[in-house]
């Protein structure tokens, strides 16, 4: 006749034992009953085990049954993990694979994704259910995210936003774009539109990076362009063209990321290359959301990266040329910056922020207040071709309208009526 002995505490999934990281528990599954097991992920009624729980980080779960007592007992168990709640478990993973880097034969493990925050249930029973059971060593060992290196980048597309953790990433692929490194990685197939990464909704001092290919340089890069210490960028993406994303923390931080992606499909004179023509006494209206910034540019009188901007060209005439925003139309604080040659060749020729560096006093009809335009006065050459790149002050975008105005340049006289 079997001895009816103590059932184990964790019997059922609401006395589970938590885990923690990294540290072993030794478990029985004698003596416990069925009382209240799912019929799910590979268990079937009369099933017998015991429970226990953790918390994830966003990284990888490895169960494990390394140890002594594993090893001495020598029979397989089988795990299943689940999310929910008691009475109501959704199956994550179950089964269990020989555990290679324990050193012994009857070590077995299940590993499973997880999302920071979330609750899971952990059940081990023999690998027969009912009636073998077993003695064990458990031990939750918590892996770095799945996608911690660049070569597992996950792929993201227009309008996705991914949530997870860092606390468990390494530095093993450091990023050009960020020294430490202790980060995730993502991949974004480029599709000609002008692409922004927010990480506004995370829950620690970020850092953000996108590069070509996976150690290649940074093409772009934010610390602190979110809200507060999160970091937030937009970049051109080409046709084809691969990207690859870290989302890294400052220093070493690490914690919850929310990556959300959102593309615009660029104007046509967001590149120089797609220059819009502009005429003298011609008025051209636009809008730079959306636009793309250009970090090429650097400064042109006044600098002119760090807002999206628009690209209009202009064949020099050889008279004096006004072009300014000061108009009805425009919104926002402008910048502008005139330049000559080509596209591939641009020579500074002049720029401005805030005529006379306050509000400029031919605007005051149509913008106060804080819409501060810009004017650049230029001495065109006959033949020569102008680019005229309209900006913003900091980050700020909007409506605008561009307008030029020529004037034959004045010839100076000399005594007696001639010309000099």
């Amino acid at each position: 006749t079997a001895t009816v002995g103590m059932i184990p505490a964790n019997d059922e999934c609401s006395a589970a034992i938590p885990l923690s990281c990294g540290v072993p528990t030794t478990g029985t599954t004698y003596f416990s009953t069925d009382t209240g097991n799912p019929t799910t992920c590979g268990l079937l009624a009369g099933d017998l085990g015991v429970w226990y729980s953790f918390v994830g980080d966003g990284g990888v779960a490895q169960i494990t049954t390394c140890g002594a007592v594993s090893e001495a007992d020598g029979l397989q168990p089988w795990i299943a993990i689940y999310d929910g709640a008691c009475g109501s478990e959704n199956c994550v993973a179950n089964g269990s694979a020989a555990d290679a880097s324990c050193g012994n034969a009857n070590a077995w493990s299940l590993e499973a994704q997880t999302v920071a925050g979330t609750t899971y249930f952990v059940f081990v029973m023999g690998i027969s259910g009912n009636p073998e059971v077993l003695d064990f060593d458990i031990t939750l060992n918590c892996l770095p995210p799945a996608n911690d290196l660049c070569t597992d980048a996950v792929t993201l597309i227009c309008g996705d936003v991914a949530a997870g953790n860092t606390n468990t990433a390494t530095d093993t692929d450091a990023s050009l774009c960020d020294a430490d490194g202790l980060g995730v990685w993502f991949y974004f197939l480029g599709n000609g539109d002008n692409v922004t990464l927010d990480l506004s909704n995370s829950d620690y001092d970020t850092y953000l990076g996108v590069s070509e290919t996976c150690g290649g340089p940074c093409i772009a890069s934010d610390d602190d362009g979110g809200t507060g210490t999160t970091s937030m960028l937009s970049f051109p993406s080409v046709i084809g063209q691969d990207y690859f994303i870290q989302v890294s923390g400052f220093g070493s931080a690490t914690g919850n990321y929310e990556l959300a992606v959102t593309c615009v499909t660029p104007p046509a004179n967001d590149q120089c290359a797609g220059a819009i023509d502009i005429a003298c006494g011609q008025t051209e209206s636009a809008n730079t959301v959306g636009a793309s910034a250009d970090a090429s540019l650097g400064t042109c009188t006044t600098s002119l990266t760090s807002a999206p901007g628009l690209w209009y060209h202009f064949a020099g005439t050889g008279e004096d040329v006004t072009a300014t925003t000061c108009n009805v139309g425009t919104d926002f604080d402008t910048k502008m910056g005139v330049f000559s040659g080509d596209c591939f060749t641009l020579v500074c020729v002049d720029g401005n922020d805030d005529q006379l560096g306050d509000f400029d006093p031919a605007c005051e009809s149509t913008n106060t207040g804080s819409n501060r335009a810009s004017t650049v006065t230029f001495s065109s050459v006959s033949g020569t071709d102008y680019y005229i790149y309209v900006t913003g002050f900091g980050s700020a975008a909007g409506n605008f309208d561009l307008s030029l105005s020529c004037v034959c340049p004045v010839t100076a006289t000399v005594s007696g009526g001639g010309v000099a």
